[in-house]
């Protein structure tokens, strides 16, 4: 089907009339690359590789010396930071360690945003150092962001809880709510949270945000406030992790 798709759009392209540019994107796919060798011709592809090439690297860079500086900005306290922070040095640093992953780079920004110490949190993400087999390997700079945030939780126990009722409670199923309610599930909001694993009220949110960006929440309030029930309240941005989650 894919193949069909592609030398489909590829006969589209040669249209005078009607010219266009079609972007696929896509991992390197046995199939795919054989189709694109084989059956595309060369004058009407352009490949663009987004890993570790000095492109994505250039715009990786300007991209965290932008949002770093907004952080900074935009700190109650930003007198308190040195005139120097971030340090052109450790943005050459974290941009070698992304290989071009636009994903990670963004991850950073919004962990170290979510931050009460943006530079303490900043100096924690420069000193994590991969496993000696892990080195080299594409995700594996994202997955040590992932364990550090984990190894931060404080009640591991409670956690687990609270990431269960988001990833397996049916969402379309109000069991706190008359058969005739057509309400978001209650399931899916803080409330809901609560009541299932026994918090306080305020309680979830505080520690939902120990896994922020990994969970998201502030787009949960805006579904829930609409009603909206085309996409979960919750978002789960987990790309890669490949370990089980760290122990006490």
């Amino acid at each position: 089907m894919q193949r069909q798709i592609i030398i489909s759009l590829a006969g589209v392209t040669k249209s005078e009339e009607h010219p266009l540019c079609i972007l696929i994107v896509s991992r390197p796919e046995d199939h795919l690359e054989d189709i694109f060798n084989t059956r595309i011709p060369n004058t009407m592809v352009h490949r663009l590789a987004l890993d570790g090439s000095c492109i994505s690297d250039n715009d990786i860079q300007v991209f965290l010396q932008d949002q770093l500086d907004t952080i900074k900005q935009a700190h109650p306290k930003c007198d308190s930071f040195d005139k120097g922070w971030p340090n052109p040095t450790a943005i050459e640093q974290l941009v070698r360690r992304l290989h071009g992953q636009f994903i990670h780079a963004s991850m950073i920004i919004k962990y170290i945003s979510s931050s009460a110490n943006r530079v303490g949190c900043l100096d924690n993400i420069l000193s994590l150092r991969c496993r000696l087999e892990d080195n080299g390997m594409l995700s594996s700079e994202l997955d040590l962001l992932y364990r550090y945030i984990l190894s931060s939780v404080k009640d591991i126990e409670m956690m687990k809880m609270i990431v269960g009722v988001i990833l397996f409670v049916d969402p379309d199923y109000d069991f706190f709510a008359r058969l005739t309610s057509i309400q978001p599930s209650a399931a899916q909001t803080l409330p809901g949270i609560e009541m299932l694993v026994g918090l306080n009220c305020g309680q979830a949110a505080r520690h939902i945000s120990e896994l922020h960006p990994m969970i998201q929440y502030d787009l949960w309030l805006k579904a829930i406030a609409t009603h909206g029930k085309t996409s979960p309240p919750v978002v789960i941005t987990i790309q890669s992790l490949q370990v089980p989650w760290p122990q006490n």
